[in-house]
């Protein structure tokens, strides 16, 4: 399969921010996020990425993750202290079996354990990028990696047929290595705080 060919030919036109659609789940009480299996509400990109620039509760929750240094302690604090998401779309349920996801045409690639300058040297070639479409990026939570999310067409590729073929261009284009765990549709995102997060301006803009 020659990746860029089929992601050229998968990618679909950019849409409306207030069109694109992801689960969000909030943290309640003292119990873990990822427990919760219905979601609180279904945001479109353009809440997701005013959440990321601005809460402030995601900011104190980021800042103070950054300052653990220890993997478990880490751990620990994302599950209890960030809300989350469902990137690749919208679904009723996270319970195992009744999970299916309602597909909104957006990828989120999970690049990890990378130095800090590589994350913002790749943050910036993305953007830029002639192959991808990169609709909205974000430094994850450890601020170890990016979530990246790139337009593609599901009426034409599976999920994660699609965040193979990202992952293989990643890898030989930027010698970047995706987390393969993420290619599941279902697989939650916790959403960090993030200043500098990058919103695709012809979709914000609409």
């Amino acid at each position: 399969m020659n990746t860029i060919n089929t992601l050229s030919e998968d990618i679909i036109p950019i849409p409306d921010a207030e069109t694109i659609y992801v689960s969000y789940f909030v943290q309640l009480g003292n119990g873990s996020v990822f427990k919760r299996m219905k979601p609180s509400a279904q945001w479109n990109f353009k809440t997701l990425y005013n959440y990321i620039k601005t809460n402030e509760s995601a900011k104190n929750a980021t800042e103070y993750l950054r300052t653990l240094n220890d993997e478990d302690k880490e751990k620990e604090f994302k599950a209890h202290n960030f809300d989350l998401i469902i990137p690749g779309g919208t679904l009723k349920t996270r319970q195992r079996g009744k999970n299916h996801v309602t597909p909104n045409g957006e990828c989120c690639i999970d690049v990890d354990h990378i130095s800090v300058e590589l994350r913002e040297s790749l943050f910036l070639d993305l953007i830029d990028d002639e192959v991808l479409d990169v609709d909205l990026m974000f430094r994850s939570p450890r601020g170890h990696g990016l979530k990246i999310f790139v337009c593609y067409n599901p009426d034409e590729i599976s999920y994660k047929d699609f965040y193979t073929a990202v992952s293989n261009y990643l890898f030989f284009t930027y010698g970047v290595v995706a987390d393969k765990a993420c290619s599941d549709i279902t697989h939650a995102c916790l959403i960090p705080w993030d200043d500098n997060a990058y919103i695709n301006s012809s979709i914000y803009g609409k």
